[in-house]
């Protein structure tokens, strides 16, 4: 013969249910942010790719705007010289003026003593994470306390003498 359930064993069972399901979210919440944690680096990482890519496009940029009429060493004026150049017929020596991709907003420009463009760099103040393999040329960067000393220059800024 089944003996009746009372209801206080049933309260009973309906706790250690309760607890278990607690649990579970507990152990579910803990997992949600360890995987945050490589999806914010990987962000970070993203991030830094994208300041060397449009730090050297600057760079190349410079170079190719120096380089564009043979005798005409002279550097930018101004960042729109690099879009439309029009001591060479309106070339264009990049596709398009990039952000600061850490801050979103304009890069610090580097001039010479004639007040010419040689470089930009950013305005961040964060702590770079990449430490090694930069490309070539770049290599200064692994010793940087901050984004901001990630200075990208064109090595030939310096008018030659005659």
């Amino acid at each position: 013969m089944m003996r009746p359930i009372s209801k206080a064993g049933a309260k009973a069972e309906r706790g250690y249910t309760y607890v278990a399901v607690l649990i579970v979210l507990v152990v579910l919440a803990m997992g949600a942010q360890v995987a945050t944690i490589p999806a914010k680096s990987a962000l970070i990482r993203n991030d830094e790719a994208e300041l060397l890519f449009r730090g050297q496009a600057y760079v190349a940029a410079i170079e190719s705007y120096r380089n564009a009429i043979k005798g005409d060493i002279s550097l930018p004026q101004n960042l729109e010289d690099l879009i439309e150049d029009r001591r060479a017929g309106r070339r264009r020596h990049i596709r398009r003026l990039y952000d600061d991709p850490l801050r979103g907003g304009a890069w610090e420009i580097l001039c010479n003593d004639e007040g010419r463009i040689t470089g930009a760099a950013s305005n961040a103040s964060g702590t770079p994470r990449k430490k090694a393999f930069f490309p070539e040329g770049l290599a200064r960067f692994a010793s940087a306390k901050a984004y901001s000393d990630w200075a990208f220059v064109y090595k030939n800024a310096r008018p030659l003498a005659d």
